[in-house]
């Protein structure tokens, strides 16, 4: 009898887990909050207009052992532009154009950033499109804005410095190499 017993108060107690996960679950869809039945990520690239950023994050793995597994979602939200006063940026000229780097730094400068002295890129490099680094992500959203300043229209050309750095800079936190694709500001 008691065996019965102790069976038939496991199976109520499983009963009730179950519907407090089932219920915690509905209002999770409630909340239009997305939910992955499976162990993978989502990533959602988000410009300075789109969406919030989301990145799945898987909490259980789906089995046969365990199909209630599920992937929750979190939003990150877009990178926020520091101030400008706050960023250091340094422009290295890349063509053949005297004055182009001290043209493109007083333009950044009228912007309000601290501008490091402009110097010529390293003669052993190709440079054939203008390139707008990043140091760290942090940054990111400043070098979109400084490459909107210089004319730069190419996603591409905005890129996370590569370590080792290909320029050798005054700890800058964008480094701008103008090339020979005429993003120059005209004298």
């Amino acid at each position: 009898m008691f065996r019965l017993f102790r069976g038939v108060i496991l199976v109520v107690i499983g009963i009730i887990i179950g519907v407090v996960v089932l219920a915690n679950t509905l209002e999770e869809a409630d909340d239009e909050t997305p939910v992955v039945a499976s162990g993978g990520t989502t990533t959602t690239v988000a410009g300075t207009d789109a969406a919030p950023t989301t990145t799945a994050q898987p909490t259980a793995q789906v089995t046969p052992d365990n199909p209630a597994a599920v992937t929750t979602t979190t939003a990150i939200p877009d990178p926020v532009a520091l101030p400008s006063e706050q960023v250091r940026v340094q422009v290295f000229n890349g063509t053949d154009t005297q004055g182009a780097a001290g043209r493109m730094t007083t333009t950044l400068a009228a912007a309000n950033y601290v501008t490091l002295p402009p110097q010529n890129a390293p003669a052993d490099g190709q440079y054939n499109t203008t390139i707008v680094y990043f140091s760290t992500p942090d940054y990111l959203t400043n070098a979109g804005h400084v490459a909107s300043l210089i004319g730069v229209t190419n996603p591409g050309a905005i890129q996370q410095l590569p370590n080792p750095s290909p320029i050798t800079h005054d700890r800058a936190h964008i480094i701008v190499v103008i090339g020979d694709d005429g993003l120059a500001p005209a004298a």
